[in-house]
């Protein structure tokens, strides 16, 4: 984001660094869904996600008054999210989750559906499956794109690294996921 939204960001987060708790709130508010895409993107699972999100907004409120760079707010908080995500796990005694295809699962796998609408189900599980094998910065990077609500220079800014490094790494991690589906035929990736 670059031009008044990125300012206006930078204030609020200037402003949250002073103490003013509403334009914290609305910090967090902007930024949640590309944060729950990250942290999913990191731990693979979302059994955990509303935990750590909720560690992460703790940590905020905590650390808010050290960002010495509001403009730098973005990368400021993935960091902080993916250091969460780590120490959640750590101090449950593991490591963050390997993706394991063999346990995904979609919510509402336990529902009975009607017989069209299994082989939906099931190329969904596929094209859910094809995106957690996908290594982490490339998954990272679809996922945020999925969400929608990032343009390829926010989300470059967010995670510290050119507006190139993302192109390129949607157009590999879209063909990755692409050839891990192509002997698949009932599979149609949806375009977003």
């Amino acid at each position: 984001m670059t031009g008044p939204g990125r300012q206006n960001e930078a204030a609020l987060a200037a402003a949250a660094r002073h103490g003013d708790k509403g334009a914290l709130q609305e910090l967090l508010r902007r930024n949640w869904g590309w944060l729950k895409a990250l942290i999913y993107s990191y731990t693979g699972r979302a059994e955990n996600l509303d935990d750590i999100l909720q560690d992460v907004c703790v940590r905020v409120i905590e650390k808010i008054g050290s960002l010495r760079e509001p403009e730098r707010f973005r990368p400021w908080l993935a960091t902080l999210a993916r250091n969460e995500a780590t120490v959640f796990y750590r101090r449950k005694g593991r490591q963050l989750p390997s993706v394991d295809p063999s346990e995904i699962t979609l919510a509402d796998d336990k529902t009975a559906l009607p017989p069209e609408q299994v082989e939906q189900r099931e190329a969904t599980q596929q094209l859910v499956q094809a995106i957690r094998e996908l290594p982490e910065k490339y998954r990272e990077v679809l996922l945020m794109a999925c969400q929608g609500r990032m343009s390829y220079e926010e989300m470059a800014a967010t995670l510290d690294v050119p507006v190139t490094t993302i192109q390129i790494r949607l157009v590999r991690a879209r063909r990755m996921v692409q050839e891990r589906l192509a002997g698949k035929e009932q599979v149609k990736i949806p375009r977003t």
